[in-house]
Protein backbone atom coordinates (compact mmCIF):
# COMPACT_ATOMS: atom_id res chain seq x y z
CA UNK A 1 0.00 0.00 0.00
CA UNK A 2 2.87 2.50 0.78
CA UNK A 3 4.75 1.92 -2.41
CA UNK A 4 1.63 2.18 -4.19
CA UNK A 5 0.79 5.19 -2.58
CA UNK A 6 4.01 6.69 -2.98
CA UNK A 7 3.92 5.86 -6.65
CA UNK A 8 0.49 7.83 -6.99
CA UNK A 9 2.21 11.32 -5.31
CA UNK A 10 5.09 10.35 -7.45
CA UNK A 11 2.86 11.05 -10.53
CA UNK A 12 1.29 14.22 -8.78
CA UNK A 13 4.65 15.72 -8.42
CA UNK A 14 5.49 14.93 -4.95
CA UNK A 15 8.59 14.34 -3.30
CA UNK A 16 7.64 11.15 -0.97
CA UNK A 17 9.74 9.19 1.29
CA UNK A 18 8.41 5.58 2.30
CA UNK A 19 9.19 3.84 5.58
CA UNK A 20 7.72 0.64 6.71
CA UNK A 21 7.98 0.38 10.90
CA UNK A 22 9.10 -3.44 10.48
CA UNK A 23 11.95 -2.68 8.76
CA UNK A 24 12.61 0.37 11.68
CA UNK A 25 12.29 -2.21 14.05
CA UNK A 26 14.59 -4.83 12.43
CA UNK A 27 17.80 -2.12 12.23
CA UNK A 28 17.02 -1.19 15.23
CA UNK A 29 16.67 -4.63 16.72
CA UNK A 30 19.82 -4.96 15.00
CA UNK A 31 21.76 -2.34 16.20
CA UNK A 32 21.05 -2.75 19.89
CA UNK A 33 19.38 0.98 20.80
CA UNK A 34 19.13 0.55 24.22
CA UNK A 35 16.16 2.38 25.84
CA UNK A 36 15.97 3.34 29.46
CA UNK A 37 12.95 2.75 31.57
CA UNK A 38 10.53 4.27 34.41
CA UNK A 39 13.35 2.49 36.99
CA UNK A 40 16.35 3.76 34.99
CA UNK A 41 17.78 0.81 33.83
CA UNK A 42 18.48 0.75 30.56
CA UNK A 43 16.41 -2.43 28.00
CA UNK A 44 17.92 -3.90 25.08
CA UNK A 45 16.21 -3.08 21.42
CA UNK A 46 16.42 -6.68 21.10
CA UNK A 47 14.16 -7.74 24.08
CA UNK A 48 11.72 -4.78 23.14
CA UNK A 49 11.06 -5.28 19.53
CA UNK A 50 10.94 -9.00 19.82
CA UNK A 51 8.15 -10.57 17.44
CA UNK A 52 5.88 -9.70 15.21
CA UNK A 53 5.39 -5.53 15.88
CA UNK A 54 1.37 -6.28 16.59
CA UNK A 55 2.57 -8.78 19.80
CA UNK A 56 3.63 -8.74 23.15
CA UNK A 57 3.85 -5.46 24.71
CA UNK A 58 2.75 -3.18 21.60
CA UNK A 59 2.46 -0.03 23.44
CA UNK A 60 6.78 -0.32 24.87
CA UNK A 61 7.30 -1.28 20.92
CA UNK A 62 5.37 1.71 19.59
CA UNK A 63 6.89 4.15 22.36
CA UNK A 64 10.35 2.46 21.71
CA UNK A 65 10.36 3.46 17.68
CA UNK A 66 8.09 6.39 18.02
CA UNK A 67 11.43 9.03 18.39
CA UNK A 68 12.83 7.44 15.82
CA UNK A 69 9.88 8.31 13.54
CA UNK A 70 8.99 12.06 14.53
CA UNK A 71 13.20 12.19 13.49
CA UNK A 72 12.41 10.75 10.28
CA UNK A 73 9.04 12.79 10.11
CA UNK A 74 11.17 16.25 10.84
CA UNK A 75 13.94 15.09 8.54
CA UNK A 76 10.68 15.08 5.88
CA UNK A 77 8.73 18.31 6.73
CA UNK A 78 12.68 19.56 6.58
CA UNK A 79 13.20 18.86 2.70
CA UNK A 80 9.52 19.25 1.21
CA UNK A 81 9.18 14.83 1.44
CA UNK A 82 5.62 13.50 2.07
CA UNK A 83 5.98 11.04 4.30
CA UNK A 84 4.12 7.43 4.30
CA UNK A 85 4.20 6.02 7.54
CA UNK A 86 3.38 2.09 7.20
CA UNK A 87 3.39 -0.78 9.81
CA UNK A 88 1.75 -1.24 13.23
CA UNK A 89 4.56 0.51 15.14
CA UNK A 90 3.37 4.18 13.96
CA UNK A 91 0.10 3.74 15.63
CA UNK A 92 -0.39 5.76 18.27
CA UNK A 93 1.97 8.52 16.45
CA UNK A 94 -0.36 11.43 16.49
CA UNK A 95 0.63 14.81 14.39
CA UNK A 96 -1.95 17.16 13.40
CA UNK A 97 -0.79 17.64 10.18
CA UNK A 98 -1.16 13.79 9.58
CA UNK A 99 -3.49 11.50 7.76
CA UNK A 100 -4.35 8.45 8.68
CA UNK A 101 -4.94 4.74 6.34
CA UNK A 102 -6.67 2.02 8.16
CA UNK A 103 -6.82 -1.57 6.35
CA UNK A 104 -8.76 -3.88 7.61
CA UNK A 105 -9.41 -7.89 6.59
CA UNK A 106 -11.85 -9.93 7.89
CA UNK A 107 -10.77 -13.17 9.66
CA UNK A 108 -10.67 -15.80 7.01
CA UNK A 109 -8.68 -13.74 4.12
CA UNK A 110 -6.75 -12.86 6.67
CA UNK A 111 -6.17 -16.49 7.92
CA UNK A 112 -5.61 -17.00 4.29
CA UNK A 113 -2.46 -14.14 3.42
CA UNK A 114 -1.14 -15.26 7.14
CA UNK A 115 -0.62 -18.51 5.65
CA UNK A 116 1.01 -16.84 2.46
CA UNK A 117 4.09 -15.56 4.33
CA UNK A 118 7.05 -17.29 5.12
CA UNK A 119 6.50 -20.31 7.40
CA UNK A 120 7.99 -19.02 10.37
CA UNK A 121 6.41 -15.63 10.00
CA UNK A 122 3.23 -17.80 9.72
CA UNK A 123 3.73 -19.90 12.89
CA UNK A 124 4.48 -16.59 14.55
CA UNK A 125 1.09 -14.85 13.32
CA UNK A 126 -0.86 -17.79 14.34
CA UNK A 127 -0.06 -17.87 17.60
CA UNK A 128 0.34 -14.22 18.61
CA UNK A 129 -2.03 -12.61 21.05
CA UNK A 130 -3.45 -9.59 19.25
CA UNK A 131 -5.33 -8.37 22.00
CA UNK A 132 -3.04 -5.75 23.18
CA UNK A 133 -2.91 -4.35 19.47
CA UNK A 134 -6.97 -4.36 19.00
CA UNK A 135 -6.75 -2.07 22.54
CA UNK A 136 -4.55 0.33 21.14
CA UNK A 137 -6.22 0.41 17.92
CA UNK A 138 -9.17 1.38 19.59
CA UNK A 139 -7.31 3.73 22.04
CA UNK A 140 -5.19 5.32 19.56
CA UNK A 141 -6.56 4.97 15.84
CA UNK A 142 -7.94 8.57 15.40
CA UNK A 143 -11.46 9.06 14.77
CA UNK A 144 -11.28 10.50 11.31
CA UNK A 145 -9.00 7.61 10.15
CA UNK A 146 -10.16 6.53 6.26
CA UNK A 147 -11.06 2.69 7.16
CA UNK A 148 -10.55 0.26 3.72
CA UNK A 149 -11.44 -3.00 2.83
CA UNK A 150 -7.85 -4.43 2.87
CA UNK A 151 -9.57 -7.11 0.10
CA UNK A 152 -9.70 -4.51 -2.40
CA UNK A 153 -7.23 -4.57 -5.69
CA UNK A 154 -4.17 -2.24 -4.17
CA UNK A 155 -4.83 0.13 -6.89
CA UNK A 156 -8.24 0.41 -5.99
CA UNK A 157 -7.18 0.99 -1.92
CA UNK A 158 -4.30 3.47 -3.73
CA UNK A 159 -7.35 5.59 -5.85
CA UNK A 160 -9.48 5.66 -2.74
CA UNK A 161 -6.46 7.08 -0.36
CA UNK A 162 -5.46 9.38 -2.46
CA UNK A 163 -9.25 10.70 -3.40
CA UNK A 164 -9.39 10.86 0.22
CA UNK A 165 -6.39 13.12 1.23
CA UNK A 166 -6.76 15.57 -1.92
CA UNK A 167 -10.12 16.28 -0.50
CA UNK A 168 -10.49 20.31 0.47
CA UNK A 169 -12.14 19.54 4.01
CA UNK A 170 -8.84 16.87 4.98
CA UNK A 171 -6.42 18.46 7.31
CA UNK A 172 -3.30 16.71 6.00
CA UNK A 173 -0.65 18.86 4.72
CA UNK A 174 0.59 17.24 0.97
CA UNK A 175 4.28 17.59 2.08
CA UNK A 176 4.06 16.38 5.23
CA UNK A 177 1.31 13.81 5.46
CA UNK A 178 1.87 10.65 7.70
CA UNK A 179 -0.27 7.58 6.29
Amino acid sequence: MGLGLAAALLDRGASVLVLHTDILKVTVRTLGRPTPTRTGEAVSSADILRGPGCAGDFAAKAAHVQPLLLKHLDKARRDGYTLILEGTLALGLRQPDMAYVYLELDQEPRAERIQQKHPSAARAMAEIDTSPYQAALERWLPKNALHLNAALAPHTLVEQTVDWIEKSWHHAAPSSSGV
